[in-house]
């Protein structure tokens, strides 16, 4: 038998005693589309470096899956 543990953290200086939820909803965040635009879309991903990174990454595992993929479907065909 498991048992989960629950710990919370007080992020939040201690004279902040506004709702987080409620501080969400006072500042939102405008909405942002490249749709018809991409070199709009390539910049804004140039100038936010963890964008990149990520978007990067993303790419790179989605094609190793890929392969991966495309091996474990060689390897069945061949058995069968």
């Amino acid at each position: 038998m498991s048992v989960k543990v629950r710990q919370t953290y007080n992020i939040l200086p201690s004279d902040c005693t506004h709702d987080v939820p409620i501080a969400a909803k006072a500042q939102p965040i405008p909405k942002v589309t490249f749709v018809d635009n991409e070199a709009e879309f390539r910049w804004a991903l140039l100038e936010d470096q963890m964008a990149f990174d990520k978007l990067h990454e993303g790419i790179k595992k989605f094609a190793q899956d890929g392969e991966t993929l495309k091996d474990q479907l060689r390897k069945k065909m061949t058995v069968a």
